[in-house]
């Protein structure tokens, strides 16, 4: 039963939650609302009501649809497959604004035409109040509609991808005001989430609606409120630091296959003139600059090696097409992704080379189909420059296998093991050292490499001293043979003497 002020029923949740989710993707569907803020509802009557009663009250206005009205749909090269049917509630079952109710090779356009609302300026200062109060609220979209709002319905699905909206289980507690929790960051429970993904049939996902950013401008020059010409505007940017691996700046494309490749390559120069931008952090007073990359003053750092990464979704062709320009996006950007060899052994061998990232955009790619069915966290992106097949983790994707990092465990790894062989060589020579037969000692390495022929058993001390007491045994029996030698001759000299 609805109210004098609300009388379509509406509860006071459900419309903070679609004034919040406005308020980041700017226009949406009811649909699209409905797969956010309420997953486990039967259907979008109620994200309809609030609606209803937003628009009674001049917050939000719907001024389009998703396809023009009387325009026909596309004529495409392969039939449209129907989707397999799925549980209420599961907002990959029914038909998205891109073609989630179709086969890979069908396309990603929506059959049926959908109604898109957007905020007023009042409604934007009513969603303000209940994101978090750093955010930066943008323009109200108006006229996005009017021509099917396409790519806004894409990085729409792109972000619900990413999120995988799932019900309230019964043994976690939520709060009654809804998945936004007044449109503050929730911390994710690795654990919990995980359990909740899997009794609702959903891989895990990262972050909530108000981790997310659409409208950002990175100024290459100038300031965020005043940015110069050739600025780069990325389609979205996801703040996930409590997620594993962190995220706590990542910039998100959404290719819908409007423009050629070229034109997306383009943008990762703007990219790369952003985060090679520095600013002077030295304190008051210190002569030497202190400086640092411009984008560490807005975002946190991750602590990996490199710029930011940069996630490039594909959708809206066929599956033959999106494989194309993800190989054609690859190398048109490799002197963005491309890290520098180094080679730091320089004359000394083995030869052992690694890649400086530290100038290098880890980019990332996936399809919309994949990260639908898999949540960002599973092996659906691949990294430029590492290989294409099997698809990779998130983790796995953003890790650098061939970086300083890497050579310095590889060099440490060799050491230990020529440590752990020169030991072994050690105690294998210890093992055959010879123990001397007089003290049971062993010999010595000056000993064991010159050993003496006259004493081979003895070590050093007690060879010199057999060789000392021989000494003495041979003069003490020469000094007894002279002696013995002289007393006959001093006899008979003295008897020849008398006798004269």
């Amino acid at each position: 039963m609805g109210s004098r002020l609300n009388p379509a029923g509406s509860t006071a949740a459900g419309r903070e939650d679609v004034l919040a989710a406005l308020g980041v993707w700017r226009v949406a569907t009811a649909h699209q609302l409905w797969q956010l803020t309420r997953p486990g509802s039967r259907d979008n009557k109620g994200v309809r009501n609030a609606l209803s009663d937003l628009q009674r009250h001049g917050l939000v206005v719907s001024d389009g649809f998703t396809r023009p009205r009387g325009q026909k749909p596309p004529r495409r090269r392969h039939a449209a497959v129907p989707a397999p049917a799925a549980p209420p509630g599961a907002w990959g079952g029914s038909q998205a604004a891109t073609g989630g109710g179709t086969a890979a090779g069908a396309g990603n356009r929506e059959e049926k035409a959908r109604k898109v609302w957007r905020l007023t300026p009042a409604g934007i200062e009513a969603a303000a109040q209940l994101l978090p109060p750093e955010r930066t609220m943008g323009g109200t979209a108006r006229g996005a509609g009017r021509h099917g709002a396409g790519h806004a319905m894409a990085v729409n699905e792109t972000i619900l991808a990413f999120i995988q909206p799932r019900p309230a289980a019964e043994d976690v507690d939520q709060d009654e005001d809804g998945p936004l929790d007044q449109g503050l960051p929730l911390p994710v429970d690795q654990e919990v989430h995980g359990r909740v993904a899997s009794r609702s049939g959903r891989p895990a996902g990262v972050g909530s609606i108000a981790s997310w950013t659409t409208e950002v401008v990175l100024p290459v020059t100038g300031s965020v409120s005043a940015p110069a010409k050739g600025s780069p505007r990325p389609d979205a940017v996801l703040v996930a630091p409590e997620t594993e691996p962190a995220l706590p700046f990542l910039c998100v494309e959404v290719d819908t296959g409007t423009e050629t490749v070229a034109v997306v390559a383009a943008k990762f120069e703007r990219y790369r003139r952003f985060f090679r931008r520095t600013v002077n952090e030295a304190p008051p007073g210190q002569r030497r600059p202190k400086l640092v990359p411009f984008w560490r003053t807005l975002y946190a750092d991750s602590g990996r090696e490199g710029h930011p990464p940069v996630a490039v979704v594909f959708t809206g062709v066929g599956p033959r097409s999106l494989a194309t320009r993800q190989e054609q996006l690859g190398e048109l950007t490799r002197t963005h992704w491309a890290g520098q060899a180094v080679d730091p052994s320089l004359w000394r061998q083995p030869k052992d080379w690694y890649s400086d990232y530290s100038d290098a955009i880890p980019i990332i790619v996936t399809t919309l189909d994949l990260l639908r069915e898999h949540g960002p966290l599973g092996p659906v992106w691949w990294r430029y420059g590492h290989p294409g097949e099997p698809r990779e983790t998130l983790a796995d994707a953003l890790a650098n296998p061939d970086d300083e990092q890497a050579y310095s465990e590889r060099r440490q790894r060799r050491a230990e093991a020529e440590d752990a062989r020169r030991r072994a060589e050690e105690d294998a020579r210890e093992a055959r050292r010879p123990v001397c037969a007089g003290c049971g000692e062993r010999f010595s390495d000056t000993r064991w490499s010159w050993p003496d022929d006259a004493y081979p058993d003895l070590c050093q001390r007690c060879a010199t001293e057999a060789q000392q007491a021989e000494a003495e045994r041979c003069r003490a029996e020469e000094d007894a043979a002279a002696q013995a030698a002289q007393e006959p001759g001093r006899r008979g000299f003295l008897g020849r003497r008398r006798r004269g």
